[in-house]
């Protein structure tokens, strides 16, 4: 698990290539309630986290960069969904986040009983959260690397200086 920075438009292959269960895609993409909720879960989100521009200038993009991955087989069920944590400014007003990246956290249990009954196997693929990734997988188009274009790299730059200039003589 961790911060595995894949980036690629469409990361998702390697989850697929190497037979791994991603609890994100599992606890979200299933068609079991409540895994079903379809929740995109971006860890590198530069929409949401207002921190991301500013240490990556020009970045306008939405990611599961963050990934949980269990191998088949594992003796591992999911008690709820995988959360996103640390994914919240420290001040309301403020543009600083934890993190350029949020956190994920999973609660599991190493068997179903009657205690915990509605659970997801982390062991076994679900076959609605593996068609997802697998069609993503597929997707020819975007699996290279992402690269910001000369004008769009220079003008995120010269913002970019503009805001250490303001920060350096506390303005900002």
């Amino acid at each position: 698990m961790g911060d595995l920075n894949i980036y690629y438009q469409y990361e998702d292959s390697v989850t697929v290539e190497n037979e791994l269960v991603d609890a994100w895609a599992q606890t979200h993409f299933s068609r079991i309630h409540p895994f079903n909720d379809g929740d995109e879960g971006y860890t590198f989100d530069s929409i949401k986290n207002t921190l991301i521009p500013y240490y990556v200038p020009g970045a306008c993009r939405q990611l599961r960069l963050d990934r949980i991955l269990f191998s088949k087989g594992f003796p591992a069920f999911a008690i709820a969904p995988c959360m996103l944590w640390a994914n919240e400014a420290i001040k309301a007003e403020d543009y600083l986040f934890p993190s350029d990246h949020f956190g994920l956290s999973i609660d599991i249990v190493p068997e179903v009983n009657e205690k915990y009954t509605d659970v997801i196997s982390l062991g076994e693929p679900d076959p609605s959260a593996n068609e997802i990734l697998r069609q993503r997988a597929e997707n020819k188009a975007d699996q290279g690397p992402y690269r910001h274009g000369i004008v769009r790299r220079t003008t995120a730059l010269a913002s970019h200086l503009v805001w250490i200039g303001a920060k350096s003589v506390g303005l900002k």
